[in-house]
């Protein structure tokens, strides 16, 4: 969610929305909990300034789940309070999960702060239907905002034949994007001589590595750890079959940015990822937790060369179609106005 911050910051800066004043406001940072109280007391405190000098016509608040939801619960009652509209963007795949297990009082906070919004943003069919079951009312507020990462004017040619495809994964490893699942499913295909794979990202890393080395597989498989940018974009480049086998998920911008690069993706049938990778047209899905069908949908791709370049194609067309950055900031600017405009 930073990244994709970043980049509407970025983005706001062109022409046509160049009318518009874009500041973020970091709520937690980096930096630890307790840090965090005071990130967090500094941001309600320029809130409020902002509010105060008529700054501010309408507040997007990215929404996680679970102690990150009640700060950002905290803003949107404050700015309900100063009567500042405010448009709620829901990304973490776990915000139902959360909503439903918690305790009378934060469940009757949780609608309350849904109810008195002015928008709700989420990634999916999936999360839509789970919002408005629950709570019918919140109908005519959903709408469903796909994420974006920046296009490219025609598609990265497909790396030359070679002895081995280039099989990656980008996220925080362990947990729910299921990284120990995916070398687990690679380990199937260790008899294969035709791939080598890299799997990069922040979170459990040495305990990933020492999974690789207790298979056998550290000369087949790479785990650096976070990269940057520049390098995503040249591990991108040279990638043939990007692979997320994730437990829980919201819309992960890793797959979008395989699909910018027209990049045959495999992921798992979760959330918002069926609404973006549609099987067998622009990518693979196997079941959550399914190692043998993952090992067997990456195996395919291993297979068929073709199979890779038709769903990478396709791939790549749906991004130009659906997740560039312009087709995403008309979408939310369009709910910025209305929520200005409905308080004015």
């Amino acid at each position: 969610m930073d990244r994709l911050t970043q980049l509407v910051a970025q983005t706001i800066q062109s022409d046509p929305l160049k009318s518009t004043r874009f500041v973020p406001l970091t709520t937690r940072g980096r930096w630890g909990r307790f840090v965090g109280v005071f990130v967090f007391a500094f941001a309600l405190m320029r809130f409020v300034l902002l509010a105060k000098a008529r700054a501010v016509d309408v507040l997007q608040i990215n929404v996680p789940a679970y102690g990150s939801a009640h700060a950002k619960m905290i803003l949107a009652r404050l700015a309900h309070w100063l009567g500042v509209p405010y448009v709620v963007h829901i990304h973490a795949g776990k915000f139902a999960e959360f909503w439903s297990g918690a305790p009378v009082p934060t469940a009757v906070a949780i609608e309350r702060f849904l109810t008195q919004s002015a928008a709700i943003m989420v990634l999916g069919r999936t999360a839509a239907h789970t919002l408005t079951e629950r709570a019918p009312a919140l109908r005519d507020k959903v709408q469903i905002v796909y994420s974006a990462t920046p296009s490219r004017r025609s598609r990265v040619p497909q790396p030359a034949a070679c002895a081995q495809v280039q099989v990656t994964c980008l996220g925080l490893l362990g947990g729910s994007k299921n990284t120990a699942g995916l070398i687990s499913a690679l380990a199937r295909l260790a008899d294969r001589s035709d791939w080598v794979a890299t799997i990069a990202g922040d979170g459990e890393v040495a305990k990933a590595r020492a999974q690789v080395r207790d298979l056998g597989l550290a000369d087949r498989v790479s785990i650096p750890g976070f990269i940057d940018e520049r390098t995503v974009q040249a591990l991108f480049e040279r990638t043939g079959i990007f692979v997320l086998p994730s437990l829980s998920e919201g819309l992960p911008m890793a797959i979008l940015e395989a699909f910018s690069y027209g990049i045959a993706v495999v992921a798992t049938a979760v959330n918002a990822i069926p609404d973006v990778v549609q099987h067998e047209k622009n990518g693979l899905l196997v079941p959550v937790g399914d190692l043998e069908a993952l090992a067997a949908a990456i195996s395919r791709l291993l297979d068929d060369a073709d199979l890779r370049h038709r769903l990478g194609g396709q791939a790549f067309r749906d991004h130009k179609e659906r997740f560039t950055f312009q087709v995403y900031m008309r979408r939310i600017h369009a709910l910025w106005q209305t929520a200005a405009v409905a308080m004015s």
